[in-house]
């Protein structure tokens, strides 16, 4: 059954306004927004357990076209809204909007990581949602095993961090982590690789364990003492001289994609 909503001061848009621009009501309710067919519908496919769409809202337009109609005909047991395209407008937080949006829920996930083998990038302070989004769709690009977040980075469900993954984000898992899980995953024999200007190791020259976290720092800052003085390997990315450093998106993918190259095609 699909229930119409008509004012943009009904309690659930209300609700929806606040997700999208707070990170606290986020982590509060255990919830955060999605917008669009292509995430909605990895979510709805269940790739990761910790998610869970519990209510689905489309503009009065978009519910007539088939994407639609496929979605509530394949979950008939989902919580469906209609809302009038205008009102939609202003709940929406993207200039176009495909009018569908989605809240989903979340549980934390508690770090499970294998003793054998494991891929990592970890993101040290990020502060641009756009440069994580980036990350998170190049770590599930690259078939690395997960996101760890250290210091004072992003939220991960900010709806511009949730954009920027192109729906990727529902095929990553992501842990919280700090110095004491760090120093585990070296006593478990890892690899924590941070990418740094003076680094000792040319990134296409080096080899790489199965065992693997690579670091990439804060946009301005790089990489903070902190985690400097946890790391065991240090690589740099060798440049043309007129280009002082890359955008942090950009030298974490290079950095995972030649990773997952040296070591899943040795």
């Amino acid at each position: 059954m699909i229930k119409n909503i008509d004012s943009i001061h009904n309690n659930k848009l209300k609700h929806i306004r606040k997700l999208l621009e707070s990170r606290k009501e986020r982590k509060q309710a255990g919830s955060f927004v999605v917008e669009g067919y292509k995430s909605i519908q990895s979510l709805l496919e269940g790739h990761i357990t910790s998610y869970k769409i519990t209510e689905i809202f489309f503009s009065h337009s978009a519910l007539k076209n088939d994407k639609s109609t496929s979605i509530t005909d394949h979950y008939p047991s989902m919580s469906y809204y209609s809302v009038p395209d205008d009102v939609f407008e202003k709940l929406s937080d993207v200039v176009t909007s495909q009018g569908i949006l989605a809240i989903v829920s979340y549980t934390t996930t508690v770090p499970l990581i294998s003793e054998d083998r494991g891929l990592y990038v970890l993101v040290d302070s990020i502060t641009d949602p756009g440069n994580l989004g980036t990350i998170i769709r190049s770590a599930v690009g690259a078939g690395f095993d997960g996101v760890l977040f250290y210091g004072a980075t992003v939220d991960p469900y900010n709806p511009k961090t949730i954009r920027a993954t192109m729906g990727t984000f529902a095929y990553a898992t992501f842990f919280i982590i700090d110095d004491g899980f760090l120093n585990d995953l070296k006593e478990r024999k890892y690899d924590i690789i941070i990418f740094t200007m003076d680094g000792k190791e040319n990134i296409f020259a080096a080899d790489y364990s199965p065992k693997t976290v690579i670091a990439v720092g804060n946009e301005s800052s790089g990489i903070s003492q902190r985690l400097r003085s946890i790391a065991n390997r240090s690589i740099f990315i060798p440049m043309n001289p007129q280009c002082e450093s890359l955008n942090a998106a950009v030298a974490g993918s290079i950095g995972m994609f030649q990773i997952a190259h040296r070591v899943y095609d040795r």
